[in-house]
């Protein structure tokens, strides 16, 4: 679901959070502020640099499985171009 570009980001992070949602971005912002909330909506954080949109859709397709599997059991996953990393 797209939600609206000109939310705030503590709005984004309540919706996610009330709608059982996660967050894609590429905002570190939202990495930073999961560290210390209880009970955040995951997060996924792209630090995979620009991208044109044929490349980055090979590249969701190709790590959207890994993805949404390390999502499950932690609330910040972390994807950089080589790596896919995640906080507890």
């Amino acid at each position: 679901m797209d939600i609206d570009d000109e939310l705030a980001d503590s709005e984004i992070w309540n919706y996610a959070k009330l709608h059982d949602l996660a967050i894609l971005t590429k905002d570190p912002d939202f990495s930073n502020r999961i560290v210390a909330a209880n009970l955040p909506p995951r997060i996924i954080h792209l630090q995979i640099g620009n991208m044109r949109l044929r490349e980055f859709k090979q590249f969701i397709d190709t790590h959207w499985i890994s993805i949404e599997e390390k999502l499950i059991n932690h609330k910040l996953v972390i994807v950089v171009r080589d790596r896919i990393e995640v906080v507890e």
